[in-house]
């Protein structure tokens, strides 16, 4: 597997923060026959790899595996899912974004139409709590049949190679940095690394 198809893999996979045990579980898989691996109770996946050498200092690689999203957080008569952000997520750049539910239900961030808004409320900036997920339900027994409260949504997005060797990702700050050591560890190194 070529680093960008590694790459690509993993930010294909949605790990919202608190709900990355899939990428987590991927990680393991691609490094479990070339070195020894843990997960602790914190559900961080801690690896040991020896090298042809013991250093001095212990030595330690560490990347993230969880990414921005939203958890949901209420439903409303019409089946729009109100919903909190997961990490720092800038509302202005939301609208009509696509996003994946856990359970991989796609949805929409939407808001009130523009012909519906007052002018006040066409001339103030959106906030998150003025917006909701829409997953084309019915109703609010409609969206309760497949959602519920606590459920995250990732950002859906393609993963693109384009230009001069550049990926545009969702999850690329720090997907990267996994797929870095997942090539490390399945490599011959130089020292005994601890990767977490």
């Amino acid at each position: 597997m070529t680093t960008f198809e590694l790459v690509k893999a993993l930010c294909d996979i949605d790990g919202v923060s608190g709900a990355e045990d899939n990428v987590r579980n991927y990680i393991e898989a691609q490094v479990k026959d070339y070195c020894d691996c843990k997960v602790d109770a914190r559900g961080n996946l801690i690896c040991f790899k020896k090298g042809k050498k013991t250093p001095a200092k212990k030595i330690m690689l560490s990347a993230h595996m969880d990414e921005v999203g939203f958890v949901v957080t209420g439903i409303d008569d019409d089946g729009f899912l109100r919903f909190s952000t997961v990490g720092g997520i800038d509302s202005r750049v939301v609208i009509g974004k696509r996003v994946r539910l856990e359970s991989g239900i796609p949805a929409i961030v939407g808001t009130k139409p523009i012909h519906m808004q007052s002018a006040d409320e066409q001339n103030t900036p959106l906030k998150l709590s003025d917006m909701y997920l829409d997953i084309g339900a019915k109703n609010k027994e409609d969206a309760l049949e497949s959602v519920a409260l606590g459920d995250t949504a990732a950002f859906f997005s393609n993963t693109v190679l384009f230009g001069n060797d550049r990926i545009k990702a969702k999850a690329l700050d720090d997907r990267a940095g996994c797929a870095l050591m997942v090539k490390m560890i399945q490599s011959e190194l130089e020292y005994d690394t601890w990767f977490s």
